[in-house]
């Protein structure tokens, strides 16, 4: 559905131009964001990083629509809401792999394969979203791209990296807050567990 006709031409230009600084923005933090991973304090670099992607999408949040359209504000609302959601669970998954450190070699291929989930998801809905102004809403290549940044971060590991296996199976530096089943890997939910 393209609902460009429905938005008022200041408004359109405004949510197309918010929709590409998204698009690099997102993609800058991961491209960033995974070098910053090996870090002494990784998390540094994310903190707050969730605030500037919810100020843009506040202002798309706030694009009106044509008289005779009232039924288009919803639409695109509730587009804004779920990329709002995506946009905290990205950063939340970030925040989860930046502390790898002190991880089960187990759960950080899992949080990696979470992370690269949700920068997925985000990039779909925001396709969604463009598509309904009317824009170019291939995405695949930032998602490509994002992807294969997390995947050379788990290569790295696998080639510099390798914990113990001793402190693996002896659960050594689980936190609390991680479930029984994720303390290592080969447990029977293993990292596929769903946690979005």
């Amino acid at each position: 559905m393209n609902v460009a006709n429905a938005i008022p031409e200041d408004d359109l230009i405004l949510a197309r131009l918010v929709c590409s600084k998204l698009a690099s923005i997102v993609k800058g933090i991961v491209s960033v964001g995974v070098a910053t991973l090996e870090l002494e304090s990784p998390a540094d670099f994310l903190v707050g990083k969730d605030k500037v992607v919810l100020g843009f999408l506040e202002v798309l949040r706030s694009v009106g629509v044509q008289p005779g359209h009232a039924d288009k504000v919803e639409l695109l609302r509730q587009h804004v809401k779920q990329l709002s959601e995506l946009a905290v669970l990205f950063n939340r998954r970030f925040m989860e792999l930046a502390q790898w450190r002190v991880m089960p070699a187990g759960y950080i291929r899992a949080a990696a394969g979470r992370l690269s989930a949700i920068y997925t998801d985000f990039f779909r809905a925001l396709a969604a979203f463009s598509s309904l102004l009317g824009m170019d809403s291939d995405y695949s290549s930032k998602i490509q791209e994002g992807r294969r940044r997390v995947d050379e971060f788990l290569l790295t590991l696998d080639e510099r990296h390798e914990p113990s296996a001793t402190a693996i199976n002896a659960g050594a530096q689980r936190r609390p807050d991680w479930p029984a089943s994720e303390a290592a890997p080969g447990t029977s939910s293993g990292g596929d567990l769903e946690m979005r």
